[in-house]
């Protein structure tokens, strides 16, 4: 570490406060400002954006590399010093276990919105069955969240294909009984670990959500639109809230899952490493 304190004087400042759990949404700018004029005002600004980058990622490699980004002079630490990048990622996953407001509020608004969106869908499939002109598109509106449940069903079963026929049951109801959503956020925020899982917590929250969208959210939200635009009287009030319901939920989850898959270490090094070897192909058969 004394080749830290050298390349930068605060170092200890840095370290021994980044640990400190905050509240804050804002990270501070030293700018390019070398590691060796850092006052204890810069100092303290990077320690204290640790905090912001955990809670706004769900992995401490993520974390630390968002912060890494932010903080460019911090490069030199991370090359130079052995060890480094590690040390840190340690104090961010203390940090994430001790501060996880902001994790749970994202994936947890993101599975309240699945979970009414479900709800508000299947109250206007019943309101639909009560008029003979709309019998057809509760059939319609029936089959999308059928199809959605059986993916994930699917989803599930492949998920834990290793596992016992009391866990498939377990997670096969989990799914039958609309909890998805709320399970895979609580899985998410908790850092969930399972060896015999074929996919991590985020990746199946990535699934389920997937099909949710896809099969259920966005064909209902078009087709309760359709409804409502060439008879709203026959469709119902209450099908205007289902509408606006289910566009938030297509619009939140979406921007979740891309913000999330792009903060994600693995999917982040899995994206560099392919847009590598299409750049290489790409300059290959250039100079052939």
């Amino acid at each position: 570490m004394s080749n830290g304190l050298k390349a930068c004087p605060t170092i200890e400042i840095i370290l021994a406060n980044a640990i400190v759990v905050r509240i804050g949404i804002r990270v501070g700018a030293v700018g390019d400002l070398p590691m060796l004029n850092w006052e204890e005002e810069h100092a303290v600004k990077v320690r204290r954006s640790m905090s912001t980058f955990v809670r706004s990622h769900t992995t401490p490699a993520s974390a630390v590399a968002a912060w890494r980004l932010n903080y460019s002079p911090l490069e030199q630490l991370f090359v130079e010093i052995i060890g480094f990048g590690a040390y840190v990622e340690v104090i961010a996953e203390f940090v994430l276990r001790h501060s996880k407001s902001e994790v749970v509020l994202r994936v947890g608004s993101g599975a309240f919105l699945l979970t009414l969106d479900r709800f508000t869908d299947i109250y206007v499939i019943s309101t639909y069955y009560g008029s003979d002109d709309l019998i057809a598109k509760a059939n319609v509106l029936l089959a999308m969240i059928s199809i959605c449940m059986f993916c994930q069903l699917l989803a599930g079963i492949s998920q834990y294909q290793k596992k016992s026929v009391a866990v498939k049951v377990w997670e096969a109801l989990i799914t039958l009984f609309f909890m998805r959503p709320a399970v895979d956020a609580f899985r998410v925020a908790t850092n969930h670990e399972d060896d015999e899982a074929t996919m991590d917590p985020l990746s199946q929250m990535f699934a389920n959500k997937g099909c949710q969208l896809g099969f259920e959210s966005i064909p209902g939200c078009v087709l309760q639109i359709y409804v409502w635009l060439i008879d709203p009287e026959e469709a119902g009030t209450f099908a205007l809230l289902s509408i606006v319901i289910s566009a938030m939920t297509t619009g939140f989850t979406s921007a979740m899952i891309a913000y999330d898959m792009d903060v994600d270490m693995p999917h982040r090094l899995r994206g560099s490493t392919a847009t590598f070897r299409t750049a290489t192909v790409q300059g290959v058969g250039a100079s052939r």
